[in-house]
């Protein structure tokens, strides 16, 4: 028994070794690329053209097709270095349009009522108000079925020597009841202000001559909606093929990118008048198998005395799609040209010191095995850029001199240690059933048979 629970161990010892060591080969890899000042693992380089004189502190620059194509999806792989192999610190923004609202933390330092202007007072001090300020407060005052008036005034020291009004003047907080369901009117928006002191006044309801109501609580917030930015770019359309469509006869084409990118709207340029016909995207790449899109969204416009067909769908990856319309009885339609809208993908990042980086810069990509830099400037970005970032250009992608292919992993390198792992456990089980077997043999022999004579 001693042996086999040797054995039994001796197996979870070799696979729990054997796991890390292909894991921690990966890793390491990673960790010397990083290190590498030659970028030896990355396939592809561009020079950055940078703007001339700008005194803008940050650049962005756009993600072409052509980088896109070269890259992982996630661009993961770019490296932005300078001619002695120095990175470039960046952060990654997907120019989608968001909204985003961070609630900031204050300290309420006086609050009451205030009979002589006959409405209730309270004043706010903001821990800390990072750029670019605050832009929305949320007032919540005592009752039910009232129109009180509202101040709020910001000012940069606690005395309020010289306050600005945030709001307009006749600017409301309103909650009524409209068929049994209240209709509250709290919230308010104003540009962009970074005063540290607030104070909020609500003046009792005029038309009711309401006793001066209670504040009972003030929110404030940033409100940011980061504007999404969209490219164009033109696609090939493929000739018209006739395939089954969703209940019946129907059309295909084939719609070629210029290289791997994401894409979320093809429009079409059709000399066919407008028509409702079932639609169908699909992502069609070579040598993969295709994908429906889902929720996809089709619309007719007119521009120009041309017929207009947009084609919405969730964001996609792809270097080519396909489009399946079901004609029925009905003619095909006529497509003309077609072209693709892509949500554009910009690296942010700071203008350099001549005396820490040397021009050239230049974008690497292509490479398989690198992990995400994460760097942190990310985190310290602000949602909104007030100057916009300066644009930065890059020129044609070719290739890099140094480049060497990334060493295989371990189980590539040897394909056959799989097989002899497996081959010994097996050899081990078999000992191990061997030895049971033997053991059970020599516990019936061991035991005297039984006298049955009478």
């Amino acid at each position: 028994m001693n042996r086999l629970r040797d054995n039994i161990w001796a197996i979870l010892v070799a696979m729990l070794v054997a796991a890390p060591a292909c894991g921690q080969d990966d890793a390491d890899q990673a960790g010397q690329d990083e290190r590498d000042p030659l970028l030896i693992h990355w396939r592809w380089m561009t020079d950055l053209r940078l703007p001339a004189d700008s005194k803008n502190p940050l650049l962005a620059l756009p993600i072409a097709p052509a980088i896109f194509g070269k890259s992982q999806d996630d661009l993961r792989d770019i490296r932005l270095a300078d001619a002695k192999g120095n990175r470039v610190p960046y952060a990654l923004r997907v120019m989608r349009t968001e909204s985003k609202q961070t609630e900031l933390a204050a300290r309420q330092y006086d609050a009451g009522p205030k009979p002589k202007s006959h409405c209730y007072e309270v004043s706010l001090e903001l821990t800390d108000v990072p750029p670019p300020g605050h832009n929305e407060i949320e007032i919540h005052t005592s009752g039910r079925d009232f129109r009180r008036r509202v101040e709020v005034l910001g000012s940069d020291n606690k005395a309020f020597d010289d306050p600005q009004m945030l709001v307009p003047p006749k600017t409301y907080v309103a909650l009524f009841d409209i068929e049994g369901k209240p209709v509250e009117l709290d919230r308010f928006h104003y540009d962009l202000k970074q005063f540290r002191f607030l104070r909020v006044r609500v003046f009792a309801d005029a038309g009711t001559q309401e006793e001066i109501p209670k504040i009972t609580s003030v929110i404030v917030r940033r409100s940011v909606a980061t504007p999404g930015e969209f490219a164009i770019e033109p696609a090939m359309l493929g000739p018209l093929e006739q395939v089954r469509g969703d209940g019946g006869p129907g059309s295909a084409w084939m719609i070629d990118f210029p290289a791997r990118m994401p894409c979320e709207k093809l429009t079409f340029d059709v000399d066919s008048p407008p028509s409702g016909r079932p639609i169908r995207v699909q992502i069609a790449d070579p040598m993969a198998p295709r994908q429906d899109i889902g929720r996809t969204e089709w619309r007719w416009r007119e521009e120009g005395g041309r017929q207009i067909l947009d084609i919405s769908f969730p964001e996609v990856i792809a270097q080519r799609l396909r489009l399946v319309v079901t004609d029925f009885a009905n003619e095909p339609l006529q497509l003309r040209s077609v072209s693709a809208t892509r949500c554009v993908r910009k690296l942010i990042f700071p203008k350099f010191d001549p005396g820490k980086f040397s021009e050239p810069i230049r974008l690497y990509t292509g490479n398989t095995t690198v992990n995400p830099p994460n760097y942190v400037l990310a985190q310290k970005l602000p949602p909104i850029f007030h100057p916009v970032p300066a644009a930065v250009e890059s020129g044609e992608l070719t290739a890099n001199p140094m480049y060497q292919p990334p060493p295989l992993k371990l189980n590539e390198r040897m394909p056959w240690l799989v097989y002899v792992v497996l081959g010994l456990a097996c050899a081990v089980l078999l000992a191990i059933l061997g030895g049971l077997a033997r053991q059970a043999i020599r516990r019936h022999d061991a035991v005297e048979p039984r006298n049955t004579s009478l």
